[in-house]
């Protein structure tokens, strides 16, 4: 609906200004400050400022010494009701809604809102980088995933920096989408755990819906398996860590009821201090089932088919946080050997190893591996589920004997 500001009183009575769509205007009486340049001496050069954004139209006082009236009372700062009077020295302005009268308009200069964000598909969301959504500055690019894209962020309000996942704008896609987003990220907020990352925050601002994390400086276990691949010798110490840090946060989730079912190399962060930290806890239920995991759901089967449990790749058969040791066993194995436990180039062909075959021992690949390590490792790939651990409990007590035996 246009919006329009009319000259009831003062020296352009009678004319009539547009408002943008969207975006502000100052008033005042300096062209070179202003975008509605009154004829009014007693209008300071930049007097105040009308901001368009999201159906409301806001009024600001811009410090003046006689100040902005609307309905002859001094503001500050005022949100606009359809024929509301506004005071610039001596010119009264009211605030119309309708059509603008043809050839009786002056169209102001409109200055672009220095908070706008572009609306954008997906698989450009990086332009997003230097705009803010609600009080995060976005910098730089950190990782982009299948549902969104990861920037370093800046807190403007306790100036810290975070890790800001802004997920594609197909999602929330309804009601219902929004209502299970928050059920299911709401409990996560309260959650602490040195081997999870901190969700810190989630949101809506300019139509993206985000989530704040704490930012881990380091690497991933994608990055850690690729310099694997290059290297001849292996520390084996290095995977151990790995699959205890990381079973010590399946063990937390366990005991809560809760499991990540799309645990991938990207979904583990690795501090500069080496410890591993579990991302993305749960959000195969705030997000599955959505038209942005519809969209995405056949690319990111094949991005991610090397790290699938053997349930996992029969469409319809029971699934649960069992085939999260699975995923873990092969990323332990990848980083152990520099190796996947399974390649194959075709997708179909992929899945059909991991139901049907079984993968080489880790120690033909790297000899220093200890036994007692690689038999966890070979029951966490187990083919059927009631023949891995019961729980990460148990496996987390068999890597204990393996450290101890070990010396670690």
């Amino acid at each position: 609906m246009p919006r329009r500001l009319f000259v009831v009183e003062g020296a352009d009575q009678g004319r009539y200004y547009a408002l943008p769509e969207e975006g502000a205007v100052i008033i005042g009486s300096s062209e070179r400050h202003c975008d509605i340049v009154l004829n009014d001496l007693y209008a300071a050069r930049a007097h105040c400022e009308i901001a368009v954004q999201g159906g409301k139209a806001i009024v600001t006082d811009l410090s003046t010494p006689t100040g902005t009236l609307v309905n002859k009372q001094k503001i500050e700062r005022h949100e606009l009701a359809w024929n509301d009077v506004i005071r610039v020295g001596n010119t009264h302005l009211r605030f119309e809604e309708g059509e603008v009268p043809a050839g009786e308009t002056i169209q102001p200069r409109v200055r672009p809102d220095p908070d706008a964000v572009p609306e954008v598909p997906r698989e450009k969301l990086a332009k997003l980088s230097g705009c803010k959504l609600g009080h995060y500055q976005l910098g730089e690019v950190i990782g982009v995933g299948h549902f969104g894209t990861v920037f370093k962020a800046r807190d403007l309000k306790k100036e810290a920096d975070v890790a800001l996942k802004v997920l594609g704008p197909e999602f929330p896609a309804n009601d219902a989408e929004m209502n299970r987003f928050v059920l299911v990220v709401k409990p996560m907020l309260a959650v602490r755990h040195p081997h999870l990352v901190t969700v810190l925050g989630a949101g809506r601002s300019h139509n993206y819906m985000w989530i704040a994390r704490e930012l881990v400086v380091g690497e991933n276990a994608a990055d850690l398996i690729a310099r694997h691949r290059k290297q001849k010798r292996i520390d084996w110490r290095i995977g151990y860590r790995l699959a205890v840090h990381v079973g010590r946060a399946l063990d937390f989730a366990a005991r809560h009821h809760w499991s990540h079912l799309n645990l991938t190399p990207a979904n583990i962060l690795i501090a500069a201090d080496g410890t591993a930290r579990l991302n993305d806890l749960m959000m195969h239920k705030a997000l599955g089932g959505s038209v942005l995991d519809q969209a995405v759901r056949k690319q990111k089967e094949r991005a991610e088919a090397a790290w699938l449990a053997p349930e996992q790749t029969e469409p319809g058969a029971y699934v649960d946080d069992l085939a999260d040791q699975h995923r873990l066993g092969a990323i332990v194995y990848a980083v152990l050997t520099g190796r996947l436990p399974f390649e194959d180039d075709d997708p179909e062909h992929l899945r059909r190893r991991i139901r049907g075959e079984f993968p080489d021992k880790p120690t033909r690949h790297q000899k220093s591996i200890p036994i007692e390590l690689q038999a966890v490792v070979l029951r966490l790939l187990a083919k059927h589920p009631e023949e891995r651990y019961a729980n990460p409990a148990q496996m987390l007590a068999e890597l204990a004997a393996v450290g101890k035996a070990n010396r670690l």
